[in-house]
């Protein structure tokens, strides 16, 4: 996966699952009143939601690793 195809993935609100480092992520959605937030976490561990793709992009880490520098890196990806 690359960048371009993550931003896309998330303007039409699909949900990823993918590992990195032999560990699990996702990156779902939460919905409150009517605003909606991008959530990203390890598998099992809590989330953290980011209130625009901007913030996302700019904020997201794996570890001290920021995602849009590792996207190409993920594996078993599943895109729902």
């Amino acid at each position: 996966m690359n960048l371009s195809i993550l931003k896309s993935y998330i303007r039409m609100g699909r949900e990823i699952e993918f590992s990195y480092g032999g560990e699990m992520y996702s990156i779902t959605y939460t919905f409150d009143a009517n605003n909606q937030a991008i959530s990203f976490c390890r598998f099992d561990h809590p989330c953290t939601d980011y209130s625009t793709m901007e913030e996302f992009l700019a904020s997201a880490k794996i570890e001290e690793e920021y995602l849009r520098d590792i996207i190409e890196n993920i594996e078993d990806i599943t895109v729902y």
